[in-house]
């Protein structure tokens, strides 16, 4: 018959391809095309999925860094704080020492009076008149300046 060779309808003018053949072939390289693009829209999910996770990540890192400024910042005011107040301390623990020492300059004072009182002998007025000398400069030097 008249198709005994083949399908004489041929695509291209050379006759290697038949027009069935051309459509079949056409319709494999739409396959591979529509499975290679199959493939690369997972591939885009895959990436768009690991940007959304990424800028989340992004956005969760910004927000510890932003309390980390201003945990900083707390910590920066409590440092100057501390400064302060160890300067204070200093201050108060000057004022303590020169309270203690007027304390001990004041005890020894009044030793040195009762001392001087209790080795009076009666009737011994140039005695008397130098415990009164000691005593008014034992007061002169523990008045406060």
């Amino acid at each position: 018959g008249a198709l005994r060779g083949g399908s004489s309808f041929m695509v291209d003018g050379l006759g290697n391809e038949t027009v069935l053949e051309h459509i079949r072939r056409l319709e494999r390289e739409l396959a591979q095309a529509k499975a290679a693009t199959a493939g690369k829209d997972t591939v885009i999910a895959g990436l768009r999925h690991d940007l959304t996770s990424a800028t989340s990540r992004g956005e969760g890192l910004a927000e510890k860094a932003d309390s980390l400024s201003h945990v900083q910042d707390s910590l920066v005011v409590a440092q100057q704080e501390l400064a302060e107040r160890q300067a204070a301390n200093a201050q108060f623990k000057e004022q303590i020492a020169s309270s203690e020492l007027a304390r001990l300059r004041a005890e020894r004072a009044f030793y040195v009076m009762a001392g001087g009182v209790l080795r009076l002998q009666p009737g011994q007025s140039q005695e008397l008149l130098d415990v009164q000398d000691l005593i008014r400069t034992q007061v002169r030097e523990t008045a406060p300046k």
